[in-house]
């Protein structure tokens, strides 16, 4: 769509634009926050995971 808006600007149908700006837009919107927020969870258990081996490790060379 940036394209048409960008190269064709005498082309593009108003009500075409109007309806991404109103109904995708919003859409997307809410699925990449969505996805961001599964992310986050993701980091977070992959932290966890990572802080639990590091303690191990230092744990492990500490008696050798």
């Amino acid at each position: 769509m940036r394209d048409i808006l960008i190269h064709r600007y005498f082309g593009v149908d108003p009500e075409t634009v109007w309806t991404v700006v109103k109904e995708e837009i919003p859409r997307s919107e809410f699925r990449l926050r969505k996805e961001n927020a599964n992310m986050k969870q993701i980091e977070d258990h992959l932290r966890q995971k990572l802080d639990i081996f590091q303690k191990r490790r230092f744990f492990d060379q500490s008696f050798q």
